[in-house]
């Protein structure tokens, strides 16, 4: 999650495009797979060797959280690539909570994945 649209064009190559978008559409149920251009702003096991970096403003209060800190948190969807995103903690992977450093848990979860949005 970032914490704030400038973070976002600092660390990241935004096209006009997806300025627009960013500016029009954030914060909102989207990730958006952007080139890295500060390729020192997250850890390098973040990207995992990729180019590029999947960005998160949601509508939610943890982004004020995130805000307030001024750096980004690398959040999950808690399911192994390809599964099936959680919606209670009981379905949650193992691994991966016990991988975490903090857990947050809202209870069931209802809504839908964010969409992923591509800039690159």
């Amino acid at each position: 999650i970032a914490p704030g649209k400038a973070w976002i064009t600092k660390n990241c190559v935004v096209s006009k495009r997806a300025a627009a978008f960013i500016k029009n559409k954030l914060p909102g149920p989207y990730t958006v797979i952007l080139p890295l251009k500060n390729k020192r702003c997250v850890a390098p096991s973040v990207t995992n060797g990729l180019e590029t970096l999947g960005v998160r403003m949601p509508k939610h209060w943890f982004a004020s959280v995130v805000a307030e800190a001024g750096v980004p948190f690398v959040t999950t969807s808690v399911n192994l690539s390809g599964g099936k995103p959680m919606t209670s903690l009981k379905d949650a992977e193992r691994k991966v909570i016990e991988a975490a450093d903090i857990v947050v848990y809202e209870g069931i979860k209802r809504g839908k994945p964010s969409k992923k949005i591509f800039f690159c």
